[in-house]
């Protein structure tokens, strides 16, 4: 069976060939070419609106001549007939409902769909092998094809609404506060008093003078302004820290303990184990989502796949052991 070419890029197509061959299933292959046809057929359909838009804006266009030519017959001053006034009037009125018309095709919002190209791109670049996996569509009793699909893209949602959540949710109160105190004493640094003990040497002619005595050196760290020169500047925080590391812990944990009220902390080991859980629920629900629209396409229909749709669950497929 030939592939139809990525990009018209036949040394491309060759490539996905190899590849289907070597690292895939056979009925990967089928599933491409499905994925294949319900993009051009997404394509096509759009292809169709925009056509459409243009048959639209032709007539309006047309009318708009029409009415041109009414209104400069009338400005010469010439007779006109209550039948032209009456076509006139008519044609003001039905270009006004094909701009509409034209302008809510425009503004309507499209379906998206899964182009094809991710899933060239999936079995080009993926390394490793692949097997096939069955899932039943899983259509309860009484339940339309088209509710099934509604309610299995739900839970897809609700996965990705709960790992949002355990992504933001924060540390436990007990990590963050080590943590505070951690960044505070490693950022705490005091003056360098060290240079009183020396007597530092000025000079004075050719011998100098060693009468100068060292002075205290506060914390400063040179930055580089615009243009290029450089600057001594004060590191006053870093001081603070110094002198107070335990009064600045003290007040900024109470300010994080305020801010955990209504919060669900979880620990990093928690949230990767809750998002990898979440992911493996998302994944399955996919598969099924997978198996309705297949079901829907067999049996005549059209179905448009979510754009970010588990590329996994639209070959159904799964990495080997």
């Amino acid at each position: 069976m030939t592939l139809r070419p990525l990009h018209d890029d036949f040394s491309t197509s060759a490539k996905i060939d190899e590849a289907l061959n070597k690292r895939f299933p056979a009925k990967t292959r089928i599933d491409y070419l499905r994925l294949v046809r319900a993009s051009d057929l997404h394509g096509g359909e759009h292809q169709a609106r925009q056509a459409n838009i243009r048959r639209i804006t032709d007539q309006a266009r047309e009318l708009y001549n029409f009415i041109q030519d009414y209104e400069r017959v009338r400005a010469h001053g010439e007779e006109v007939t209550a039948d032209y006034t009456k076509q006139a009037n008519f044609a003001v009125k039905e270009r006004a409902r094909l701009i509409a018309e034209a302008n809510r095709l425009r503004n309507e919002p499209g379906v998206g769909n899964l182009p094809y190209e991710r899933g060239a791109e999936f079995i080009l670049d993926s390394a490793g092998q692949f097997k096939a996996v069955k899932v039943d569509a899983r259509i309860a009793k009484g339940q339309s094809p088209q509710d099934a699909l509604n309610s299995v893209r739900e839970e897809i949602l609700e996965c990705d609404r709960a790992m949002r959540a355990a992504r933001a949710a924060p540390l436990p109160l007990a990590e963050a506060a080590k943590q505070i105190e951690e960044d505070v004493r490693a950022f705490r640094r005091g003056p360098d008093v060290l240079a009183t003990m020396r007597i530092r040497q000025e000079t004075f002619g050719r011998n100098g003078s060693h009468s100068t005595q060292g002075r205290v050196r506060f914390p400063s760290r040179e930055v580089v302004l615009d243009g290029g020169n450089r600057e001594e500047v004060d590191e006053g925080v870093r001081f603070l820290c110094w002198l107070f590391p335990d009064q600045i812990i003290k007040k900024a944990t109470a300010e994080l303990e305020a801010a955990y009220k209504d919060k669900k902390p979880l620990s990093l080991a928690e949230r990767t184990r809750v998002i990898a859980e979440l992911e493996s629920k998302k994944l399955d629900a996919e598969r099924r989502e997978e198996a309705i629209i297949r079901s829907i396409e067999d049996a005549g229909g059209i179905q448009w796949r979510r754009p970010l749709a588990n590329m996994l669950a639209v070959l159904g497929i799964e990495r080997a052991a």
